[in-house]
């Protein structure tokens, strides 16, 4: 390339074999500047994305992730962000907003503010991911007042569902208290968190056995293998073989614990709404008994 390069310079008068070249070095210069500036911002987003997804920013983080696991950076990088990719989308929540009136149908027309941000039209049925943690869902309408409730997103579950009821309008339209029934729920029996506790507790001292037993082992090859002594060597196997044991009682009854939770009887529940007209706008109250 470089040979040829030369020879056209020859054929060409000396001006223009001036203005070839001022042209060809432009053209590498941008070239490196582009090359150095897009390796630049993989390692920005491949940092940053790091410290967002910490935070619990996973929104964010998904998006610097998909910049940094392009094609275009580094090899290394591109590996590494690509594995964190599909972990962030696995945790990744998303949300379903629905808004109701007092006859239980949905408004379509409602719009939704997350954090006072907005995100999208409650009524289009489409789930949007929404970083994990507590937030101050709005929805608002043109002819009725503003619903205000707080949130909590669960990480990893996706198309949550978060709704609201307009509360019914009394005669001189002002919102008045009201009730909808919220279904039913189910509550978890006494024996369901005496499992919970027992397999948690078990687990817990198979790790510790495991543990200390493993760092035992490791002593021994360390310091008197193959002349330990049989007591030495029976302690760390009874410790192992107690690990094993209780993890397995540990698991077993966490299954019994997850058997009584989902085969748990049906409670009624009941949710009160109430709402005030205020200036700006309205607040809703929402209780829930059992």
């Amino acid at each position: 390339m470089s040979l040829m390069l030369v020879a056209l310079l020859q054929l060409l008068p000396r001006r223009r074999n001036i203005t070839l070249v001022v042209a060809l070095l432009l053209t590498l210069t941008q070239s490196l500047r582009a090359g150095a500036q897009s390796k630049q911002a993989c390692a920005d987003a491949y940092d940053r994305s790091q410290v967002v997804r910490s935070a619990g920013q996973l929104v964010e983080a998904r998006q610097l992730l998909r910049l940094c696991a392009q094609d275009s950076c580094p090899e290394v990088v591109k590996t590494d962000c690509a594995g964190w990719l599909a972990e962030v989308e696995a945790a990744l929540p998303s949300v379903v907003f629905a808004l109701r009136d007092a006859d239980g149908r949905l408004v379509s027309d409602a719009r939704v503010f997350v954090d006072d941000q907005p995100v999208q039209v409650a009524g289009d049925g489409r789930a949007i991911p929404l970083d994990p943690g507590s937030h101050r869902i709005r929805f608002e309408t043109q002819e009725r007042p503003a619903v205000t409730l707080s949130a909590v997103v669960v990480e990893g579950v996706k198309a949550q569902l978060v709704e609201a009821h307009v509360p019914p309008q009394a005669a001189g339209g002002q919102s008045v208290p009201g009730r909808h029934d919220a279904g039913a729920s189910r509550r978890a029996p006494t024996s369901f968190w005496l499992a919970l506790g027992g397999g948690t507790a078990l687990i817990a001292t198979s790790a510790v056995l495991l543990a200390t037993g493993a760092a035992d082992a490791r002593h021994l090859r360390d310091s008197c293998a193959p002349h330990c002594t049989q007591g030495q060597v029976d302690d760390v196997r009874l410790r192992l073989t107690l690990a094993d044991v209780t993890g397995g009682a540990g698991l077993a009854v966490s299954g019994l614990a997850a058997y009584l939770f989902l085969s748990r009887a049906p409670v009624e529940s009941r949710a009160t709404v109430g709402a005030a007209l205020l200036p700006g706008g309205a607040q809703a109250a929402f209780r829930t008994t059992f």
